[in-house]
């Protein structure tokens, strides 16, 4: 538990942004690249930052 959020809730959290991603690809129309790296900037930023601190749809957008 690091900065008030369980392991739990921060997988969820990954697994929604992810979705999120693959979801505003598919309607962009982007290629299948582009979309798993935007997935891969989402995933390591986190490792990064905090859940508590930076918005997960926000990062999730300005991932792709």
């Amino acid at each position: 538990m690091e900065e008030g959020i369980d392991r739990e809730t921060e997988n969820e959290l990954r697994n929604m942004g992810g979705e999120l991603i693959a979801k505003a690809g598919i309607y962009l129309r982007l290629p299948q690249v582009a979309i798993a790296s935007a997935q891969v900037i989402f995933q390591r930023f986190f490792f990064a930052k905090s859940f508590v601190t930076c918005d997960m749809q926000t990062t999730a957008k300005a991932s792709i």
